[in-house]
């Protein structure tokens, strides 16, 4: 009996326990909630983000600007506001602005705006005129500084980014020597331990002596399937479906039926809600869909190509408390023109010259997510059986401390090496520049170990390819 009691009073405390925990989880979210309305209500007074200038319509705070250096949530609750000077002041007009109990001032000596610009112009002049070895940049609001990785620590490099720039001041920066490889959005390991590496001529000072019969170990990658095969045609005839050709119509009015193409921007008295006006087709007469249905009814016949009108925005998505209204302009009438599968659909529509390119590369893709893969490492554990490697034991040991895989994928790349050499396969300027291209690497700014790192995974592609691809 007591033991029965006993567990009925553990399973009463901890169910009171979720209780509590619940409405302290709740109580933080409507906490957070108040905290970043409070942040939107400041960016409202200031005219929005550096990003947003001319969003708001009537901003009252542009003058306090200068002083603002950016905000930050501290611990669920608390938002912390970096201000250029912390008179009392000014204090109180930031703190009018807010209305809101947890907020905590800091002085930092750059304003946000400040900071955004020169991240702005690192992000032009790379475009033009990039800076060799600048692997990233971020803006670290919460420091007061732009954040900036090098490729490489080489002497003089801030010196020379700072030329570039064209300033003076190296405070405004935290500069890291740290390199990372991002592609696609996703850090990329093998990369960046093979340039580091080449950083230290690692693979310049080792040589395979000896390998397994390469053309016994290759063996071509299983085809694709018959249904594989039909799943890249279904999927070529969609993206066809769904690129029709728009004309337009040398029409004037509107009418029931017709396809028509409008651009609409919502606001409110005192700003813009989108940044842009944001362009839609519609079919007049049409049923409308959430949250557009105000938009798309008040598109009736009789309206004019180049008309601009304004209306209530009722049910706009918006969290706002003004009234949301919507100006709308028609741009043009059209009718719609089915595609066909040619290779003037595919010149336009794709990066490929004909169908049976698109088609190729759709194939070789789709093979390269599994069935080559597993042909390259079936080849290369045949290869290396028989291998023998001249590899500097003394610093690989060093190496390996940091980087563990660092003997495997010295042997790995000695050996795409000896393959290339073997099949007499070359990379020049042109498999270089198309490796970076497909993975988005931008060539220019890169040190010259990190360079001779995508050349070498370019040379990869192609030996891999020439292992598992042939006929």
């Amino acid at each position: 009996m007591n033991k029965a009691r006993k567990t009925i009073w553990v399973i009463l405390f901890a169910f009171l326990l979720m209780l509590m925990m619940g409405g302290c989880l709740g109580s933080q979210n409507d906490t957070e909630s108040a905290a970043q309305k409070a942040y939107g209500s400041l960016l409202t007074f200031l005219g929005g983000e550096p990003g947003e200038r001319g969003q708001y319509r009537n901003p009252k705070g542009e003058a306090w600007r200068p002083y603002f250096g950016g905000a930050w949530l501290n611990g669920g609750k608390e938002l912390v506001v970096a201000l250029t000077d912390d008179s009392p002041e000014l204090i109180r007009v930031f703190r009018e602005a807010l209305n809101y109990e947890y907020v905590r001032f800091l002085q930092v000596k750059y304003s946000y705006d400040r900071l955004y610009e020169i991240y702005a112009k690192i992000g032009e002049k790379q475009k033009t005129d990039s800076f060799r070895g600048l692997s990233s940049y971020s803006l670290d609001v919460q420091n007061n500084r732009i954040e900036v990785n090098f490729a490489e620590a080489e002497e003089g490099t801030q010196e020379r980014f700072l030329a570039w720039l064209d300033l003076s001041v190296a405070d405004m920066f935290d500069f890291n020597s740290d390199f990372a490889w991002i592609i696609r959005g996703q850090e990329d390991q093998d990369l960046y331990e093979l340039t580091l590496l080449l950083q230290n001529d690692f693979l310049e000072g080792s040589r395979l002596i000896q390998m397994g019969d390469p053309e016994a170990a290759g063996k071509p990658a299983p085809a694709l399937t018959a249904q594989q095969l039909a799943q890249i045609e279904a999927y070529m005839q969609y993206k066809v479906e769904n690129e029709p050709t728009v004309i337009k119509l040398d029409k004037e009015v509107l009418e029931e039926g017709d396809l028509v193409r409008i651009a609409y921007r919502a606001f409110t008295d005192s700003l813009y809600l989108d940044p842009k006006p944001i362009e839609i087709p519609y079919r007049c007469g049409a049923e409308g869909f959430p949250p557009l249905e105000a938009i798309q009814a008040s598109v009736t016949p009789g309206r004019r190509v180049g008309e601009t009108y304004r209306i209530e925005y009722t049910d706009a998505p918006y969290v706002t408390e003004e009234t949301v209204y919507c100006e709308i302009t028609l741009l043009y009438i059209y009718r719609l023109e089915a595609a066909e599968l040619n290779d003037e659909f595919v010149r336009t529509h794709t990066e490929y010259s004909s169908v049976q390119a698109w088609r190729e590369a759709l194939i070789k893709a789709e093979m390269g997510h599994q069935a080559v893969p597993e042909a390259w490492q079936e080849a290369k554990k045949a290869l290396l059986a028989d291998a023998v490697f001249e590899l500097d034991e003394g610093r690989l040991e060093s190496l390996q401390r940091e980087w563990p895989r660092a003997k495997a994928l010295a042997q790995d790349y000695l050996l795409i090496q000896a393959l290339a050499e073997h099949y007499g396969i070359r990379t020049g300027e042109a498999q270089i520049q198309a490796y970076a291209d497909k993975h988005y690497i931008h060539l220019d700014g890169l040190s010259k170990a990190a360079r001779r790192a995508c050349e070498l995974r370019a040379l990869r592609e192609l030996v891999i390819e020439k292992m598992t691809l042939q006929p």
